[in-house]
């Protein structure tokens, strides 16, 4: 083997072993932290630090025509609306609901959720966990991706 070829092929091992690793980093840092789409549950309701009281809670966004949509049930009833995505920031616009009435606890729970989601929020996604967050409420919304 010539000596030419033998440094051809170091280089060559060399660049492939580079390919791999910058591959390993992006794709392990692309963990789909802007992939709303799908369905949610909700795990977790906090308000200034202190867990609430949970009701059965989903959401839903669904990427349609390049432009995100969300509906779910907030408790009680069920909502719906038009969300702009600004890299980690979240705004959800003509938020709709309908107006069923219920306990005044869940009334309440149903409130704190809706706020949450009200203005601009903060979203993250982690290992099939979103959290949505509204520091000027001071509420978080913790989900687990249903699919």
């Amino acid at each position: 083997i010539s000596r030419l070829y033998f440094l051809r092929l170091i280089m060559k091992t060399k660049l492939s072993i580079l390919v791999f690793f910058v591959s390993i980093f992006v794709f392990a840092g692309c963990e789909n932290q802007n992939d709303l789409s799908g369905n949610w549950q909700i795990d977790s309701l906090i308000q200034d630090g202190v867990y609430q009281q949970i009701a059965v809670s989903d959401i839903s966004f669904l990427m349609e025509d390049n432009q995100f949509f969300v509906a779910g049930n907030s408790g009680v009833n069920r909502f719906n609306g038009i969300v702009k995505v600004q890299g980690n920031k979240i705004i959800i616009e003509n938020l709709a609901s309908t107006r069923m009435m219920g306990s005044e606890e869940e009334m309440e729970y149903e409130n704190l959720f809706l706020q949450t989601l009200t203005g601009v929020s903060t979203f993250k996604i982690k290992d099939n966990k979103l959290k949505i967050i509204n520091a000027d409420k001071k509420l978080e919304l913790n989900f687990i991706r249903k699919n």
